[in-house]
Protein backbone atom coordinates (compact mmCIF):
# COMPACT_ATOMS: atom_id res chain seq x y z
CA UNK A 1 0.00 0.00 0.00
CA UNK A 2 1.53 3.54 -0.90
CA UNK A 3 2.15 5.87 1.54
CA UNK A 4 -0.75 8.49 1.39
CA UNK A 5 -3.62 5.24 0.93
CA UNK A 6 -5.52 4.99 3.12
CA UNK A 7 -9.43 3.82 3.72
CA UNK A 8 -12.51 6.12 2.88
CA UNK A 9 -14.00 4.72 5.49
CA UNK A 10 -12.13 6.12 8.76
CA UNK A 11 -14.24 7.27 11.43
CA UNK A 12 -13.22 10.70 11.74
CA UNK A 13 -14.17 13.67 9.04
CA UNK A 14 -15.09 12.13 5.37
CA UNK A 15 -12.22 12.90 3.19
CA UNK A 16 -9.36 13.51 6.30
CA UNK A 17 -6.38 11.33 6.52
CA UNK A 18 -5.97 9.36 9.60
CA UNK A 19 -4.40 11.18 12.80
CA UNK A 20 -0.89 8.61 12.33
CA UNK A 21 -0.51 10.17 8.90
CA UNK A 22 -1.03 13.88 9.81
CA UNK A 23 1.50 13.37 12.81
CA UNK A 24 4.04 11.87 10.61
CA UNK A 25 3.50 14.43 8.00
CA UNK A 26 3.66 17.70 11.04
CA UNK A 27 7.54 15.35 11.60
CA UNK A 28 8.35 16.43 8.35
CA UNK A 29 7.59 20.00 8.93
CA UNK A 30 4.33 20.34 6.62
CA UNK A 31 1.87 23.87 7.53
CA UNK A 32 -1.18 22.96 8.59
CA UNK A 33 -2.55 24.62 5.28
CA UNK A 34 -0.58 22.57 3.40
CA UNK A 35 -1.04 19.60 4.80
CA UNK A 36 -4.71 18.55 3.38
CA UNK A 37 -2.54 18.70 0.23
CA UNK A 38 0.44 16.73 0.68
CA UNK A 39 -1.69 14.10 2.51
CA UNK A 40 -4.59 14.23 0.33
CA UNK A 41 -4.74 11.20 -1.90
CA UNK A 42 -5.60 11.63 -5.79
CA UNK A 43 -9.87 10.79 -6.63
CA UNK A 44 -7.51 8.08 -9.08
CA UNK A 45 -5.78 6.37 -5.62
CA UNK A 46 -9.38 6.29 -3.96
CA UNK A 47 -12.26 4.07 -4.23
CA UNK A 48 -13.90 6.03 -7.27
CA UNK A 49 -16.79 5.62 -9.91
CA UNK A 50 -18.16 7.79 -12.33
CA UNK A 51 -21.31 9.29 -11.04
CA UNK A 52 -24.73 8.95 -12.73
CA UNK A 53 -26.87 12.14 -13.76
CA UNK A 54 -29.50 10.75 -10.96
CA UNK A 55 -26.80 10.72 -8.38
CA UNK A 56 -25.30 14.24 -9.10
CA UNK A 57 -28.54 16.13 -10.08
CA UNK A 58 -29.16 19.16 -12.64
CA UNK A 59 -26.18 20.96 -12.99
CA UNK A 60 -27.45 24.36 -15.07
CA UNK A 61 -23.71 25.99 -14.26
CA UNK A 62 -21.79 26.18 -18.08
CA UNK A 63 -18.82 25.52 -15.33
CA UNK A 64 -19.91 21.61 -14.92
CA UNK A 65 -18.92 20.86 -18.59
CA UNK A 66 -15.48 20.97 -18.12
CA UNK A 67 -15.48 18.47 -15.40
CA UNK A 68 -16.07 14.96 -14.82
CA UNK A 69 -18.83 13.54 -11.60
CA UNK A 70 -16.97 10.91 -9.56
CA UNK A 71 -18.47 9.27 -7.44
CA UNK A 72 -16.65 8.26 -3.58
CA UNK A 73 -17.54 6.65 -0.55
CA UNK A 74 -17.61 10.24 1.26
CA UNK A 75 -19.96 12.16 -1.38
CA UNK A 76 -19.75 13.16 -5.42
CA UNK A 77 -16.59 15.02 -6.61
CA UNK A 78 -16.18 17.28 -10.13
CA UNK A 79 -12.64 16.61 -11.70
CA UNK A 80 -11.44 18.29 -14.11
CA UNK A 81 -11.10 17.18 -17.51
CA UNK A 82 -7.78 18.08 -19.15
CA UNK A 83 -5.63 18.12 -15.94
CA UNK A 84 -7.06 15.68 -13.92
CA UNK A 85 -5.40 16.62 -10.97
CA UNK A 86 -8.01 19.28 -9.21
CA UNK A 87 -11.13 17.77 -7.43
CA UNK A 88 -13.72 19.75 -6.16
CA UNK A 89 -16.49 18.91 -3.80
CA UNK A 90 -19.93 18.83 -5.84
CA UNK A 91 -22.97 18.90 -3.79
CA UNK A 92 -25.64 21.19 -4.66
CA UNK A 93 -24.71 23.91 -1.45
CA UNK A 94 -21.43 24.03 -2.74
CA UNK A 95 -20.55 27.28 -4.97
CA UNK A 96 -18.95 27.55 -8.11
CA UNK A 97 -16.25 29.81 -7.56
CA UNK A 98 -13.45 27.47 -7.33
CA UNK A 99 -13.90 25.40 -9.97
CA UNK A 100 -14.21 28.58 -12.57
CA UNK A 101 -11.07 29.98 -11.36
CA UNK A 102 -9.30 26.63 -12.05
CA UNK A 103 -10.82 26.49 -15.37
CA UNK A 104 -9.69 29.83 -16.53
CA UNK A 105 -5.54 29.21 -15.27
CA UNK A 106 -5.93 25.72 -16.34
CA UNK A 107 -2.99 24.76 -18.90
CA UNK A 108 -4.08 22.17 -19.59
CA UNK A 109 -7.73 23.26 -20.85
CA UNK A 110 -5.25 26.40 -22.73
CA UNK A 111 -3.90 23.42 -24.75
CA UNK A 112 -6.73 21.47 -25.59
CA UNK A 113 -8.65 24.87 -26.89
CA UNK A 114 -5.71 25.71 -28.96
CA UNK A 115 -5.61 22.20 -30.33
CA UNK A 116 -8.84 21.92 -31.26
CA UNK A 117 -9.99 24.74 -32.07
CA UNK A 118 -8.96 28.13 -32.76
CA UNK A 119 -9.89 31.01 -30.17
CA UNK A 120 -12.00 33.09 -32.56
CA UNK A 121 -14.25 30.50 -33.12
CA UNK A 122 -14.41 30.11 -29.02
CA UNK A 123 -14.94 33.76 -28.41
CA UNK A 124 -17.61 34.28 -31.60
CA UNK A 125 -19.93 31.37 -30.61
CA UNK A 126 -22.89 32.56 -28.52
CA UNK A 127 -25.48 29.62 -27.68
CA UNK A 128 -27.98 31.95 -26.70
CA UNK A 129 -28.20 33.36 -30.23
CA UNK A 130 -27.75 29.88 -32.00
CA UNK A 131 -30.68 28.87 -29.86
CA UNK A 132 -32.99 32.53 -31.35
CA UNK A 133 -31.71 31.47 -34.63
CA UNK A 134 -32.30 27.79 -34.40
CA UNK A 135 -36.51 29.34 -32.87
CA UNK A 136 -36.96 31.55 -36.22
CA UNK A 137 -36.14 28.75 -38.46
CA UNK A 138 -38.89 26.40 -36.46
CA UNK A 139 -41.53 29.43 -36.38
CA UNK A 140 -40.85 30.74 -40.16
CA UNK A 141 -40.27 26.90 -42.05
CA UNK A 142 -43.54 25.40 -39.61
CA UNK A 143 -40.89 22.61 -38.66
CA UNK A 144 -41.42 20.08 -35.30
CA UNK A 145 -39.94 21.07 -32.18
CA UNK A 146 -38.77 17.89 -31.73
CA UNK A 147 -36.21 18.86 -34.52
CA UNK A 148 -33.46 20.01 -31.71
CA UNK A 149 -33.63 16.57 -30.40
CA UNK A 150 -32.82 14.81 -33.87
CA UNK A 151 -29.67 12.30 -33.64
CA UNK A 152 -28.08 13.26 -36.75
CA UNK A 153 -28.97 17.17 -36.87
CA UNK A 154 -27.22 17.41 -33.35
CA UNK A 155 -24.21 16.04 -34.97
CA UNK A 156 -24.42 18.26 -37.89
CA UNK A 157 -24.12 21.09 -35.25
CA UNK A 158 -21.61 19.94 -33.83
CA UNK A 159 -19.25 19.53 -36.27
CA UNK A 160 -19.87 22.59 -37.60
CA UNK A 161 -19.01 24.13 -33.77
CA UNK A 162 -18.02 21.97 -31.02
CA UNK A 163 -19.08 24.58 -29.18
CA UNK A 164 -22.80 23.58 -29.60
CA UNK A 165 -24.92 22.59 -26.84
CA UNK A 166 -27.48 20.27 -27.74
CA UNK A 167 -30.95 21.38 -26.35
CA UNK A 168 -34.46 19.66 -25.63
CA UNK A 169 -37.65 20.63 -27.41
CA UNK A 170 -38.64 22.07 -24.06
CA UNK A 171 -35.54 24.60 -24.56
CA UNK A 172 -36.72 26.09 -27.68
CA UNK A 173 -40.39 25.93 -27.01
CA UNK A 174 -39.27 28.51 -24.47
CA UNK A 175 -37.83 30.57 -27.29
CA UNK A 176 -40.33 30.38 -29.64
CA UNK A 177 -42.66 32.10 -26.72
CA UNK A 178 -40.35 34.54 -26.73
CA UNK A 179 -40.06 35.08 -29.81
CA UNK A 180 -43.99 35.30 -30.26
CA UNK A 181 -44.08 38.11 -27.40
CA UNK A 182 -41.61 39.83 -29.51
CA UNK A 183 -43.58 40.03 -32.55
CA UNK A 184 -46.63 40.87 -31.12
CA UNK A 185 -45.07 43.88 -29.32
CA UNK A 186 -43.86 44.52 -32.25
CA UNK A 187 -47.90 44.41 -34.40
CA UNK A 188 -49.10 46.38 -31.27
CA UNK A 189 -46.84 49.30 -31.82
CA UNK A 190 -47.64 48.87 -35.96
CA UNK A 191 -51.65 48.80 -34.74
CA UNK A 192 -51.54 51.74 -32.05
CA UNK A 193 -49.65 53.92 -34.82
CA UNK A 194 -52.58 53.49 -37.34
CA UNK A 195 -54.60 56.73 -37.80
CA UNK A 196 -57.71 55.18 -39.54
CA UNK A 197 -59.91 52.59 -37.98
CA UNK A 198 -59.57 48.60 -38.60
CA UNK A 199 -61.45 45.93 -40.46
CA UNK A 200 -61.92 42.50 -39.04
CA UNK A 201 -62.74 38.97 -40.04
CA UNK A 202 -63.29 35.86 -38.02
CA UNK A 203 -64.84 32.81 -38.66
CA UNK A 204 -64.90 29.20 -37.10
CA UNK A 205 -63.27 25.89 -38.05
CA UNK A 206 -63.18 22.49 -36.98
CA UNK A 207 -60.66 19.83 -37.78
CA UNK A 208 -60.48 15.98 -38.58
CA UNK A 209 -60.30 15.62 -34.76
CA UNK A 210 -63.85 17.45 -34.00
CA UNK A 211 -62.04 20.55 -32.05
CA UNK A 212 -62.83 23.78 -32.98
CA UNK A 213 -60.79 26.37 -33.21
CA UNK A 214 -61.27 30.24 -34.06
CA UNK A 215 -59.48 33.15 -35.49
CA UNK A 216 -59.44 36.64 -35.96
CA UNK A 217 -58.14 38.83 -38.65
CA UNK A 218 -57.44 42.13 -38.66
CA UNK A 219 -56.75 44.30 -41.75
CA UNK A 220 -55.81 47.81 -42.19
CA UNK A 221 -53.94 50.19 -44.27
CA UNK A 222 -50.89 51.53 -42.77
CA UNK A 223 -49.20 54.85 -42.57
CA UNK A 224 -47.35 53.93 -46.05
CA UNK A 225 -50.54 53.41 -47.72
CA UNK A 226 -49.99 49.31 -47.94
CA UNK A 227 -52.64 47.30 -46.86
CA UNK A 228 -51.85 45.02 -43.93
CA UNK A 229 -53.88 42.01 -43.00
CA UNK A 230 -52.71 40.21 -39.91
CA UNK A 231 -53.66 36.92 -37.80
CA UNK A 232 -54.19 38.31 -34.52
CA UNK A 233 -55.59 35.29 -32.56
CA UNK A 234 -56.03 31.30 -33.70
CA UNK A 235 -57.51 29.47 -30.68
CA UNK A 236 -58.98 26.42 -29.62
CA UNK A 237 -63.01 27.35 -29.13
CA UNK A 238 -64.54 24.95 -26.82
CA UNK A 239 -68.67 24.15 -27.17
CA UNK A 240 -71.24 25.44 -26.63
CA UNK A 241 -71.10 27.63 -30.00
CA UNK A 242 -73.87 29.87 -29.51
CA UNK A 243 -74.31 33.88 -29.95
CA UNK A 244 -73.77 34.40 -26.04
CA UNK A 245 -70.15 32.17 -26.24
CA UNK A 246 -69.13 33.84 -29.54
CA UNK A 247 -69.94 36.99 -28.36
CA UNK A 248 -67.64 36.81 -25.35
CA UNK A 249 -64.90 34.72 -27.27
CA UNK A 250 -64.71 37.58 -29.77
CA UNK A 251 -64.84 40.69 -27.13
CA UNK A 252 -62.32 38.88 -24.91
CA UNK A 253 -59.88 38.78 -28.09
CA UNK A 254 -60.00 41.98 -29.25
CA UNK A 255 -60.06 43.24 -25.11
CA UNK A 256 -56.54 41.46 -25.31
CA UNK A 257 -54.98 43.78 -28.22
CA UNK A 258 -56.61 47.07 -26.82
CA UNK A 259 -58.61 47.60 -29.95
CA UNK A 260 -62.33 48.26 -29.23
CA UNK A 261 -61.43 52.00 -29.98
CA UNK A 262 -60.49 51.21 -33.46
CA UNK A 263 -63.02 48.55 -34.61
CA UNK A 264 -65.01 49.75 -37.68
CA UNK A 265 -66.44 46.83 -39.59
CA UNK A 266 -66.51 42.93 -39.20
CA UNK A 267 -66.80 40.21 -41.24
CA UNK A 268 -69.05 37.21 -40.47
CA UNK A 269 -71.08 34.56 -42.69
CA UNK A 270 -74.54 34.39 -42.11
CA UNK A 271 -74.92 32.07 -39.39
CA UNK A 272 -77.79 32.63 -36.66
CA UNK A 273 -75.46 32.44 -34.20
CA UNK A 274 -73.09 35.58 -35.40
CA UNK A 275 -76.42 37.65 -35.68
CA UNK A 276 -76.74 37.50 -32.10
CA UNK A 277 -73.43 38.02 -31.24
CA UNK A 278 -73.15 41.24 -33.21
CA UNK A 279 -76.21 42.77 -31.90
CA UNK A 280 -74.24 42.75 -28.55
CA UNK A 281 -70.93 43.29 -29.65
CA UNK A 282 -72.44 46.58 -31.20
CA UNK A 283 -74.06 48.07 -27.94
CA UNK A 284 -70.24 47.00 -25.93
CA UNK A 285 -67.91 48.66 -28.72
CA UNK A 286 -70.80 51.80 -29.97
CA UNK A 287 -70.68 52.61 -26.10
CA UNK A 288 -66.66 52.55 -25.75
CA UNK A 289 -66.23 54.49 -28.93
CA UNK A 290 -69.19 55.72 -31.15
CA UNK A 291 -69.30 53.97 -34.45
CA UNK A 292 -68.94 55.66 -38.06
CA UNK A 293 -72.42 55.82 -39.06
CA UNK A 294 -74.22 54.99 -36.18
CA UNK A 295 -72.81 51.70 -36.01
CA UNK A 296 -74.69 50.85 -38.73
CA UNK A 297 -72.08 49.08 -41.06
CA UNK A 298 -70.38 47.04 -38.14
CA UNK A 299 -71.86 44.10 -39.53
CA UNK A 300 -70.16 42.67 -43.34
CA UNK A 301 -71.67 39.60 -44.15
CA UNK A 302 -69.00 37.66 -46.28
CA UNK A 303 -70.05 36.85 -50.16
CA UNK A 304 -67.76 34.24 -50.26
CA UNK A 305 -69.91 32.34 -47.31
CA UNK A 306 -73.26 33.10 -49.33
CA UNK A 307 -72.28 32.40 -52.73
CA UNK A 308 -70.73 28.46 -51.38
CA UNK A 309 -73.89 28.18 -49.80
CA UNK A 310 -75.80 28.99 -52.70
CA UNK A 311 -73.95 26.38 -55.08
CA UNK A 312 -74.13 23.83 -52.31
CA UNK A 313 -77.98 23.99 -52.62
CA UNK A 314 -77.94 23.82 -56.01
CA UNK A 315 -75.84 20.93 -56.75
CA UNK A 316 -77.84 18.87 -54.27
Amino acid sequence: MEENSYELDYAGHRGDPPPTEIAHQQDKGVANDQLSEVVRPSISKRRATIATSSEFGRRTSPVWEHYQFIKLNDGIFAQCKYCKTKNYKADSYVGTSNPKRHTEKCQAYRDFLAANFNSSTESSFDQKRYCELFAEAILCHGYSLRLVEHDKLRSLHQYLNPNVKNISRYTITKHCMLKHEQHKKLLLQSLYSVSSRICFTCDGWSACTSRSYFALTAHYVDNNWKLQSKILNFRRFPPPHDGESIYKFVKKMLCEWGLEKKAFTITLDNAYANDKMVKRLKDDLHAISPLPCNDGTLLIVCFVGQLRLRLLSICL
